[in-house]
């Protein structure tokens, strides 16, 4: 699309990396967004039809997002179904996605492969439920998992 839109000289699509939205407006002529240009350092206001918002992300942001859990979570290592380790008084099971690169390797943060790790961590969530409540009333859950 942005290769066409080069060709024929109609640029109705944009990337705006490096912008944050300063406030949104719906006017009757369509989205009106002022942005800051974080390279510039410099606002602007334009209008859109529609807007898709890719946030990015850093991937050590979980670490500030849990700090209140860091005496529970050590060093914030995951283990290989995205977990993180925890203390055994700590029974509240966490997992993460796109922050396990120095872990998992580099397909970590690939959008590709969600799917798979999603069910990953499904599988693990309901391994996780099963076991206690196996324990409890001497019946296993059953759950429907797709893969």
């Amino acid at each position: 699309m942005f290769y066409q839109q080069k060709v024929i000289g109609a640029t109705r699509h944009r990337f705006l990396r490096r912008h944050e939205v300063v406030s949104a407006q719906a006017l009757p002529e369509g989205i009106q967004l002022v942005l800051r240009d974080l390279n510039e350092c410099r606002e602007h206001i334009a209008t859109y039809d529609a807007v898709v918002l890719a946030t990015g992300y850093s991937r050590d942001y979980h670490k500030s997002l849990l700090s209140p859990l860091s005496p529970y979570l050590g060093n914030f290592t995951v283990d290989r179904l995205y977990r993180l380790q925890s203390t055994p008084d700590f029974r509240p099971a966490v997992f993460l996605q796109g922050a396990c690169e120095s872990s998992h390797g580099l397909s970590d943060t690939l959008l590709s492969i969600t799917a798979i790790r999603t069910d990953e961590i499904g599988r693990a969530l309901l391994n996780a439920i099963e076991q206690p409540v196996a324990k409890q009333t001497g019946k296993p859950i059953r759950a429907i998992a797709s893969g």
